[in-house]
């Protein structure tokens, strides 16, 4: 039996497992990772937790708050994403 996942769960799973985020959170969150290693799944959804203020990534369904910041955060990486350069 598979579970179902919120709308907005499916769609910040998506966004830690691609490429492109974990590059963007290189850029702006370098040291967020021990050794210096790039960012993967795992750092980009612990750093997204700790950014929107919630326990998991599921939260974000339940938080008008961290919903917000992730939206925000999903708006600053796609202007990267299409321009490749960060928002001043």
């Amino acid at each position: 039996m598979s579970e179902n996942k919120h709308p907005a769960e499916t769609e910040e799973l998506a966004l830690t497992e691609d490429g492109g985020f974990c590059e963007w959170l290189d850029l702006v969150a370098p040291n967020q990772v021990a050794g210096g290693w790039p960012h993967n799944a795992t750092t980009a959804t612990r750093w997204l937790c700790q950014e929107c203020g919630v326990e998991s990534l599921a939260d974000l369904s339940t938080s008008a708050t961290g919903w917000r910041e992730f939206r925000d955060i999903v708006r600053r990486y796609r202007l990267w994403a299409d321009q490749m350069e960060l928002e001043l």
